[in-house]
């Protein structure tokens, strides 16, 4: 699903109301969940953290004027201590204009600030820890479970980088509200380090911290490979969707000669949230006579995934 300024605009409005992002109830709607990296499994500090991370670096890339006006109007760096009516009192005195003109102004702002989201260039989230160089992932449909392997080979970005948090997500199967139970979903680390003890983060999503053999500097690389279990039912497809940039991503899905599904499709540089939309026409991909798809994928934007899809059995 592709989103144009005016729906983002309509989202970002939608937003200021009340005390903006600091809201008790935070209104995200599809435009703005999707640039802003929010995903369906995020609990509610993690889907304000990020429209507020990605709020903040986008007004950053306004002029002065301009950026005053935002701050104000969504509540960023302290502005949220008092309601839209009052943040918007306040435009009206640091610019001296009538409230008709700050509400043309604010309209401007707004959609300045979507302009910028939707130009196809991401936001700057800070510096990250390290991202990763080469992740390769094998999916394989056994009779019991299905296992996943994956060797990843990360670079450090800082001095002393001694550990590596992850986490995965388990979507349900569209319509149904399953979700994998403790004993139904395994991580084993196979080489590479240490896993620390591994947490729930959402109903659907186990977090897991990777204790390096050794501190890294700048540049130094490690790999490292782990095997996930999962006995329960899950979403038709496995997905990347890196929280820091990836160069290189390559997914191989053995579905074995005989539960080969009547489609198979690609997911290139996809809104997380858009994952369930049948309706956009993607790249179909052919096993072969294995039951096997491959597919590879360069340059890895984050807060995106890029993987492979398949239509459910009773599809």
């Amino acid at each position: 699903m592709q989103f144009e300024v005016p729906d983002l605009v309509a989202d970002l409005r939608a937003l200021r109301r009340g005390y903006g992002v600091e809201a008790a109830e935070i209104k995200i709607g599809n435009a703005l969940g999707t640039v802003c990296g929010v995903l369906e499994s995020d609990g509610p500090h993690a889907r304000r953290q990020k429209v507020a991370e990605t709020l903040t670096a986008l007004v950053g890339k306004l002029p002065e004027d301009l950026r005053f006006i935002a701050e104000q109007t969504f509540g960023l760096n302290g502005a949220a201590d008092v309601r839209y009516e009052r943040r918007l009192a306040r435009v009206e005195e640091r610019i001296d204009r009538n409230v008709r003109t700050v509400k043309r102004r604010v309209d401007e702002t707004l959609r300045r600030v979507a302009e910028l989201a939707l130009d196809g260039e991401r936001p700057d989230r800070g510096n990250s820890p390290w991202h990763t160089a080469q992740l390769r992932v094998r999916l394989v449909f056994g009779p019991d479970a299905v296992e996943v392997f994956e060797v990843r080979r990360i670079v450090s970005h800082q001095p002393g980088l001694a550990e590596v948090a992850h986490s995965v997500t388990v979507d349900p199967v569209p319509g149904r509200a399953v979700v994998p139970q403790p004993g139904e979903l395994g991580i084993d680390l196979i080489d590479g380090g240490t896993l620390a003890e591994p947490s729930m983060l959402a109903a659907n999503r186990i977090g897991y911290r990777l204790l390096l053999p050794r501190p890294l500097d700048p540049g130094e690389e490690h790999e490292f490979s782990y095997r996930i279990t999962n006995k329960g039912t899950f979403a038709p497809r496995y997905v990347c969707t890196p929280k820091y940039p990836c160069d290189n991503f390559k997914l191989t899905v053995r579905f074995g000669p005989h539960r080969i599904p009547e489609r198979i499709w690609l997911l290139r540089d996809e809104m997380p949230l858009a994952l369930n939309d049948l309706q956009p026409r993607r790249e179909e991909l052919r096993p072969d006579a294995a039951g096997e798809v491959t597919a590879e994928f360069s340059g890895l934007v984050p807060n995106r995934s890029y993987g492979i899809g398949w239509s459910a059995p009773e599809e």
